[in-house]
């Protein structure tokens, strides 16, 4: 297994087949959040009694099937279709700060699916596009979250790149220059001239690192109708911790701890069986 440095999925991007294009395979990708089920409402992911999380969105500049071999070309180019739902994964190198500077690029890329090459291997390009979950969607279970033609073939390696998008694409706009926002709501109590009150504010979790995440593994996507997944996790129950106490994601001082946290805690794997776990292991 490579290093894995981040990930995070979701949303509809358009496909488009360069250098390999010929009757297509089906890839879907699906979403799960923590491995343990949560307590849920519409719309929102109860993380702790005075914790919830309301939506989640990432960046996805670009996912990738690496190292594998295209069937022959014969036919039109892939398309994507959307599935109900919305969202991605990680590890390594991280640089995430609240409301900094970002590295890496703009992922100013248009939307599209390329690959293919004169020794016959093939390499799909998938993104960008923004991956928009709601927090119920995270609590148990796995979440289809797209579905789209690709080269038949057999591919060694997944990576994923997280980053901030250009505003051009579909819904970045709105992460303002951010890779992954996480909204939710906190319940504590504030003092303010001696007296103590219990209060519930909203917060945003802004995370501007420029992540990777890479996988080796074997995915066999097949001309025949049947569809190969990959789940990409967003481990929650890592966000709100440091290991000895609990992080306030209301107070600054925690912000960039909470940032670093939802960097490490995103990741993706094979998972055909769409049980919500890596099939490699």
């Amino acid at each position: 297994m490579q290093p894995r440095k981040i990930l995070f999925l979701l949303a509809a991007p358009l496909l488009v087949a360069a250098g390999c294009s010929q009757r297509s395979g089906r890839l879907q990708v699906s979403a799960r959040g923590a491995a343990s089920p949560a307590a849920a409402a519409a719309g929102s992911l109860q993380v702790s009694d005075n914790l919830s999380i309301d939506r989640v969105r990432v960046g996805v500049k670009e996912l990738e099937l690496e190292d594998g071999s295209c069937a022959p070309a014969s036919g039109p180019e892939g398309a994507a279709s959307p599935v109900p739902g919305d969202m991605s994964s990680s590890s390594g190198d991280v640089s995430s700060d609240h409301g900094g500077s970002s590295s890496g690029d703009d992922g100013s890329d248009d939307p599209g699916m390329t690959g293919g090459d004169d020794d016959g291997e093939c390499e799909v390009e998938i993104g960008p596009f923004v991956a928009d979950l709601t927090g119920d969607q995270l609590a148990g279970g796995i979440q289809p979250v797209f579905q789209g033609d690709v080269p038949p073939g057999t591919y060694r390696k997944i990576e994923v790149k997280i980053s901030p998008l250009a505003d051009a694409v579909a819904g970045a706009a709105d992460l303002a220059g951010a890779s992954v926002v996480v909204n939710g709501s906190y319940t504590h109590q504030v003092t303010t001239g001696g007296t103590t009150s219990t209060v519930t504010d909203p917060f945003t979790i802004s995370v501007t690192a420029s992540v990777e995440i890479e996988k080796e593994t074997e995915i066999a996507v097949a001309s025949d109708g049947s569809v190969s997944n990959v789940t990409l996790s967003i481990d929650w129950s890592q966000w709100f911790t440091d290991g000895t106490r609990a992080l306030d994601p209301t107070n600054p001082a925690d912000a960039a701890a909470i940032a670093g946290n939802v960097a490490r805690s995103l990741g993706a794997f094979r998972d055909d069986d769409e049980d919500g776990l890596d099939d490699d292991n």
